[in-house]
């Protein structure tokens, strides 16, 4: 397979580096407001590199170049992230657009369907709606941030639960949460 998209996305800047960048860095609570965004990034990268894993199993390789583009559009929506953009909050349209739900019927005209859990599937589509929250978050109130982020991990915590490695034991029947989806 082509080398992922993600791994031409440069890392998020330091709390420091974005500090410097906000108006009024100054102000006491500049420094808290960019330790937020540096740990919105994080969290993104994080979800990226989850998706990542799904594509890197799948057996149509169209399915995981859209999931990779999904990835990598999930990761720079947290590096993009900008407080001092009030119409956008950063993240341009093109990102946008790779966040949809689309991603889970994956590449058309393959073979075969996607291979997702039902849980994968469900995950994905609520890391994708987080993602397009976020810009919004960072224009009207950057305290959201950290809780749309805690729903990220505690959906990918779920996800990596009933994972199809961590839930499949020898002999065990099929589950709906670890089937894969019928998409």
């Amino acid at each position: 397979m082509a080398s992922s998209p993600l791994s031409r996305i440069p890392l998020p800047p330091s709390p420091d580096q974005i500090g410097a960048m906000l108006p009024g860095s100054s102000s006491p609570g500049t420094r808290d407001r960019a330790l937020v965004l540096v740990q919105a990034a994080a969290c993104t990268a994080r979800a990226a590199q989850w998706v990542r894993e799904i594509a890197g199993r799948q057996t149509e390789p169209e399915h995981a170049v859209v999931l990779e583009r999904f990835a990598a559009a999930v990761a720079c929506t947290g590096i993009d992230l900008d407080p001092n953009d009030a119409y956008l909050g950063g993240v341009n349209w093109e990102t946008r657009y790779r966040l949809d739900g689309y991603v889970l019927l994956g590449a058309r005209r393959t073979e075969r369907p996607i291979r997702l859990t039902t849980i994968e599937a469900l995950v994905i589509g609520a890391v994708g709606a987080l993602a397009l929250a976020l810009p919004a978050a960072v224009m009207f109130d950057t305290a959201d941030l950290p809780r749309l982020c805690a729903v990220i991990d505690h959906a990918l915590t779920t996800a990596r639960l009933y994972s199809p490695a961590a839930t499949a034991g020898a002999g065990d029947p099929p589950r709906a949460d670890r089937t894969e989806h019928p998409l």
